[in-house]
C-alpha cells in the first residue's frame, strides 16, 4: 500500500514487470508471458519495456537449449516499436545479435526489420566506444552467418574506417579482439592470404606488448582472469596461423616472424615483474631501492594510461604525448638501474628475442624442437643452425592420444612409487606396458610429425609444453629398432627459447670458483628463526608468506637416504674440487643464499609444486624445502620454503652444474603455457649453465646409484650431458624400467 501511494499508476507497471521476469524462470505458458509483456508496453514506458526484453533475451542466451521462448522472441521482433533511452537500446541490440547468431533461426522479414533498427542506433551511440566495438564485433559475426564472409568483411572494414576517421581511441586490448575477428574474415578469402598472415603476426606482437605493459597494474585475481583471456586469444592465433601458413606456403619469412613472437611469449609473462622483485629483495643499496620503486610506479602509471580512454578531443591531443613521456621515463630508469645491477641488465637484453638468437647458437648436428599447446592441438616448431624452420600441427585426436598416453605412463610410474615391493613378474609386465605406451608417444610426438627431419640430426634440444613437460623424451621407445630414444639421440631440454638464449648470451661467459657445495638431508621439523626482511615494497612477489596459505597443508618427510648420497658424492669428487657440505641443521635457506658461484651445487631434498589456481605466477608455485620447512609452514612464516622466484636471486654466475636430486623438481602446471619448468628457469636466471632435475620421486637407492655413476663420469672427464647419458645407458643394459633412470633430465647448454 505504501508503494502504491508513492508510485501511483506506475506501481502496476512495475508489478507486471517483476511478475514477467519471475515467469521467465518457468516459461510454460507463452500466451501468459505475451499478455504480461503487452501490459508492460501499454504503459508506454520505453525503459521498462526495453528492460523486460533484455531480461527475456538474457534468459534465452543462458538457456539456449530451451525452445519455449522462441515464439515470444519472434513476437517481439514484429512488435518492437516503443522507444527507450539510447544506452539501453544499444545494450538490447547487442543481446539481440547474440540471440540471432547463437540461438534461433530468423525469417527474412524479421531479420530485415531488426537489422534496420540496429543500424539506426549504431552511430547515435558513438560516445560509448566500448559498446560500439562490442556491437561491431557481434554485428560482423551476424552478417558472416546470414550474409556470408564477403559482406561481413566489407561491413567490418568500412565501419572500422569510419570509426578511425572520427579519431576514436580504441584500447590495445579491444584492438586485439578486432584483429582476431578481422583474421577470421580474411581466412575465407584466398586472395587475402598475405594480409591474413601479416595481420596474425602484428596481432601476436600486440599481445606481447599488452601483457608486459598491463600486468603490473593487476592484482592476483585480475592476473588470472587476464591470462585466461590471453590463452584463448593465443589459441585462436595458432589455429589461424596454421591455416594461413598453408595458404601462403613457401614464404618462411612470415613463419620466422611468428616463431619469434612465440619465443617472446612462452613462459615470459612475469619475467619483467620477477626481475624487479628479485633485484629489490637482493640489494641493500637504499638509493637503488628508491630507483626500483620509482620504476615500479612509472610502469603502473603507463599501465593506467594504456587502460584509460580520452573522453574529449583536448584529452586526445595530449594523450600520446603523455604515453611517450611515460615510456621515456621508464627507459631512462631501466638504463640507470641496469648500470648498477647485472641481473637486471640481462633481463633488459632479453626483452625482445628472435629465432636468429637461437639458430646462431646451434651446432650443425643440433635441432631445436619447440612444442606449443594451444587449444585442442599441439604445434611443433623446429629450427637448425642454418635457419631452416618448420611448423607442424598435431591434430586434435592425436593430441588427445598424447595426453592420454602420458597419463598412462605416469600411472605406471605411480604404481612403482606407491608399491612397497613388486615381484619380478609384475615389474616385467609393467615394463612391457610402459614400452607399448612410450612407443605410441614416440610415433605421435616425433616420428609422425617430424619423420622427414629427425634422421638428419643426432642432437635434440627440446622445449616442451602442456603435458609433454611431464614426459622424459629419452624414454620414448622406437618399437621398430627396439631402442629408447636416448640410445639413438643426445637430448637436452630448455624451459623456453628465451632461457636458451640467456644461457649463451650471459651464463657461458661467466667464471666460477673451483668449489662444490652439497646441501642434503635437511631437518624439516627444526625450529628456525625467521630472518628479518624488508617488506616495505610495492612488489608483492618479494614478501615472505605471499603464498603461505597454499603451504599450510604441506608436510615434508625425512630423507635419510640423501645423507648417504652426499657421502658418495664427496668420495667421488673431493680430490678435484674444494667441498662445502650443509646437512641437517645447517641445510638452511640462509646458507643457500650465501652460496657464491661454485662449480657444482648439489641439493638433495624435497621439491614441491603447488596446485593452486589462485596463484598466477608460476615462479611462486614451485620450489624446494630446506631445514625448518614443516615448522615454517605451521607457523606461517615461510621459513625453509624456498620458491623458484627466490632461487632465481641466487648468485650462480659461472656455476657449471646444479643438481636437484629431489622429488618432482621438474613438475609444472600442464594447463598453462606460462608455467614452464620454474625451477630450471630459476637456476638458469641465477646464472647456472646446466641443471639436472627429476620429474618424479625416485627411491633412495636408485637415485644414489644414478648419481654415483653420473659423478664418476664427470670425474673421468666426460661432459655433464655425456656423463648423465652414460649412467642411464648402464641402467638400460640392466633392463631396468624407465622409472629408475629416466626421471632425471638435463636443461642447459
Amino acid at each position: 500500500e505504501k508503494y502504491k501511494k508513492i508510485l501511483g499508476n506506475r506501481y502496476f507497471r512495475y508489478v507486471n514487470f517483476i511478475n514477467f521476469i519471475k515467469s521467465l524462470n518457468n516459461p510454460s505458458n507463452i500466451d501468459i508471458l505475451k499478455k504480461k509483456l503487452d501490459e508492460i508496453s501499454k504503459g508506454r514506458n520505453g525503459f521498462l519495456y526495453s528492460l523486460a526484453r533484455i531480461k527475456l533475451l538474457e534468459a534465452k542466451i543462458n538457456h539456449n537449449n530451451d525452445k519455449k521462448l522462441n515464439p515470444l522472441i519472434k513476437y517481439i521482433l514484429k512488435n518492437n516499436t516503443i522507444s527507450a533511452p539510447k544506452y539501453i537500446v544499444m545494450r538490447e541490440n547487442i543481446l539481440w545479435i547474440q540471440v540471432l547468431i547463437k540461438v534461433i533461426p530468423v525469417d527474412e522479414e524479421s531479420k530485415e526489420k531488426i537489422v534496420k533498427k540496429m543500424l539506426e542506433t549504431f552511430y547515435s551511440h558513438i560516445d560509448n566506444i566500448s559498446l560500439v566495438l562490442e556491437y561491431l564485433i557481434l554485428k560482423t559475426e551476424y552478417l558472416k552467418k546470414y550474409n556470408g564472409c564477403i559482406t561481413a568483411l566489407d561491413y567490418f572494414r568500412n565501419t572500422l574506417l569510419k570509426l578511425m576517421e572520427q579519431k576514436l581511441f580504441i584500447t590495445s586490448e579491444k584492438m586485439v579482439d578486432l584483429k582476431i575477428l578481422y583474421a577470421e574474415l580474411l581466412s575465407k578469402q584466398k586472395d587475402e592470404a598475405k594480409n591474413y598472415i601479416l595481420l596474425l603476426n602484428s596481432t601476436f606482437k600486440l599481445i606481447n606488448k599488452n601483457i608486459t605493459t598491463n600486468l603490473l597494474e593487476l592484482n592476483h585475481k585480475e592476473k588470472l582472469k587476464y591470462m585466461r583471456l590471453y590463452d584463448k586469444r593465443i589459441n585462436k592465433i595458432f589455429d589461424h596461423f596454421f591455416r594461413a601458413n598453408r595458404l601462403y606456403k613457401g614464404n618462411t619469412l612470415f613463419l620466422k616472424s611468428f616463431f619469434s613472437n612465440w619465443l617472446n611469449y612462452k613462459g615470459a609473462i612475469f619475467d619483467s615483474e620477477n626481475a624487479i622483485a628479485m633485484l629489490y629483495q637482493s640489494t641493500k643499496d637504499k638509493k637503488l631501492k628508491a630507483k626500483i620503486k620509482e620504476l615500479i610506479f612509472a610502469k603502473r602509471n603507463l599501465a593506467k594510461l594504456y587502460q584509460s580512454l580520452p573522453k574529449t578531443e583536448k584529452e586526445w591531443a595530449t594523450y600520446q604525448t603523455r604515453v611517450d613521456e611515460a615510456n621515456k621515463k621508464i627507459a631512462s630508469l631501466e638504463q640507470e638501474i641496469a648500470s648498477q645491477a647485472t641481473a637486471f641488465k640481462e633481463s633488459l637484453g632479453l626483452k625482445k628475442v628472435s629465432y636468429k638468437d637461437i639458430a646462431k647458437n646451434l651446432k650443425d648436428n643440433e635441432l631445436y624442437v619447440d612444442y606449443a599447446k594451444a587449444g585442442k592441438n599441439y604445434y611443433i616448431f623446429t629450427l637448425d643452425t642454418k635457419e631452416n624452420i618448420t611448423f607442424k600441427q598435431i591434430d586434435e585426436n592425436a593430441t588427445k592420444e598424447i595426453d592420454k598416453n602420458i597419463k598412462a605412463f605416469r600411472d605406471d610410474i605411480n604404481t612403482i612409487v606407491n608399491s612397497s615391493k613388486l615381484s619380478k613378474e609384475e615389474l616385467g609386465k609393467l615394463q612391457q606396458h610402459s614400452k607399448d605406451t612410450l612407443a605410441k608417444l614416440y610415433d605421435l610426438t616425433l616420428q609422425e610429425p617430424l619423420k622427414d627431419i629427425l634422421p638428419k640430426y643426432s642432437n635434440l634440444i627440446i622445449s616442451p609444453d602442456g603435458a609433454l613437460r611431464l614426459l622424459p623424451f629419452e624414454a620414448l621407445y622406437d618399437a621398430k629398432d627396439s631402442k629408447y630414444l636416448i640410445e639413438e639421440k643426445n637430448l637436452k631440454y630448455t624451459p623456453s627459447g628465451k632461457e636458451f638464449i640467456r644461457l649463451f648470451k650471459f651464463a657461458k661467459k661467466a667464471e666460477n670458483k673451483n668449489q662444490a657445495v652439497v646441501i642434503a638431508n635437511p631437518d624439516f621439523n627444526k625450529n628456525v628463526k625467521a630472518p628479518e626482511v624488508d617488506d616495505n615494497t610495492s612488489t608483492p612477489n618479494t614478501k615472505r608468506g605471499a603464498i603461505i596459505k597454499s603451504l599450510f597443508r604441506m608436510h615434508f618427510k625425512p630423507l635419510p637416504g640423501t645423507k648417504q648420497e652426499a657421502k658418495e658424492i664427496e668420495h667421488t669428487i673431493k680430490d678435484t674440487v674444494e667441498l662445502k657440505e650443509f646437512t641437517k641443521d645447517n641445510a638452511t635457506e640462509q646458507n643457500l643464499y650465501k652460496v657464491n658461484s661454485p662449480k657444482f651445487l648439489h641439493i638433495a631434498t624435497h621439491g614441491f609444486f603447488i596446485k593452486d589456481n589462485t596463484i598466477p605466477n608460476p615462479m611462486l608455485k614451485s620450489g624446494i624445502a630446506l631445514t625448518g620447512a614443516n615448522t615454517g609452514a605451521i607457523k606461517g612464516n615461510g621459513v625453509g620454503i624456498v620458491t623458484a622466484l627466490k632461487l632465481s636471486g641466487l648468485n650462480l654466475k659461472g656455476t657449471n652444474l646444479v643438481v636437484l636430486s629431489a622429488c618432482e623438481t621438474g613438475v609444472v602446471d600442464i594447463n598453462s603455457t606460462q608455467s614452464v619448468s620454474s625451477l630450471a628457469k630459476a637456476f638458469i636466471q641465477a646464472g647456472a649453465k646446466d641443471i639436472v632435475m627429476s620429474l618424479w620421486s625416485v627411491n633412495d637407492k636408485a637415485t644414489k646409484d644414478l648419481m654415483s655413476l653420473f659423478y664418476q663420469g664427470i670425474k673421468q672427464g666426460n661432459s655433464y650431458s655425456e656423463a648423465l647419458k652414460s649412467a642411464k645407458l648402464k641402467m638400460i643394459k640392466q633392463n631396468m624400467h624407465p622409472y629408475y633412470w629416466s626421471a632425471f633430465i638435463m636443461s642447459g647448454l
